[in-house]
Parts: C-alpha cells; structure tokens; sequence
C-alpha cells in the first residue's frame, strides 16, 4: 500500500510540472518551461519503480 501511495504522489508531482511547462512555455519562460518538463520527466521515471511494487503486492484484506 505504500508503494501504492508513493507512486501515485510522484504522478501527481509530475502532473503539476507538466501543466506548469504548458503554461510557461506559451508566455515566452523557455528556461523555465524546459525545466519543469525535465522534472516531469524525472518524476516519471522514478515513479515507475513503486507503481511496479506495487503491482506485485499482494491485496490485504
């Protein structure tokens, strides 16, 4: 379960980032728009590793 709560918190995070490079790139932020999708990246990336944990736990009852 905490593998579970972890993944879905590092989504979120990237998500944000996402949204936020969306928004700045438009207005003329490049640096910063680059930045925060390079963060979203990472963020997918790491989050891979709990969201595959816990995958394979097993479901408490």
């Amino acid at each position: 379960m905490a593998y579970q709560r972890i993944a879905i918190f590092l989504w979120a995070c990237g998500m944000i980032l996402a949204l936020v490079s969306m928004v700045l790139g438009p207005f003329g932020y490049t640096n910063q728009s680059v930045m925060s999708s390079v963060g979203a990246g990472f963020l997918a990336l790491v989050g891979f590793y709990p969201a595959f944990r816990a995958w394979e736990d097993e479901e408490e009852d």
